[in-house]
């Protein structure tokens, strides 16, 4: 009986995928990132999730931090997209779901209940006010 060989597929090397080091993201290359992360949000008014960016472009959402302390025009570029993000949140908030968007502004945006804590105190005074106010004058002097 005759044994049957097996084939067995190998890619070639130029078929591997590169490997290495990470991407160096110079002042180029993070203000072209910086650029099209403005494009995005930008032109579609739906986006508001800074995340969803990140997803879409294969990044992590912890490296943006570390892109705006390496650049100024991405640190800026980044305040920008949270102020439309912040904005667009508000505007969803104020159109479906009130304590949802809350929420999520309390969580995302640093946002707090302000509380308001009114306070009645009564002062006593011993004697007469007549004496007390008397008083106060002669130590003015």
């Amino acid at each position: 009986m005759e044994e049957k060989k097996k084939k067995v597929l190998r890619k070639k090397p130029e078929d591997k995928k590169k490997s290495g080091a990470p991407i160096k993201w110079t002042d180029t290359k993070l203000k072209n990132l910086a650029d099209k992360m403005l494009k995005y949000f930008k032109a579609d008014e739906s986006k508001r999730r800074l995340q969803q960016f990140c997803i879409d472009n294969d990044l992590l959402a912890q490296n943006m931090s570390e892109f705006a302390q390496i650049s100024p025009y991405f640190s800026e570029s980044l305040k920008k997209v949270k102020q439309i993000c912040e904005q667009r949140t508000i505007d969803f908030a104020e159109e479906t779901n009130t304590t949802f968007g809350i929420f999520n502004l309390k969580c995302n945006y640093g946002w707090v209940d302000k509380q308001v804590i009114e306070q009645n105190t009564t002062l006593s005074v011993e004697g007469s006010f007549a004496s007390a106010i008397k008083e106060i004058g002669d130590a003015a002097k």
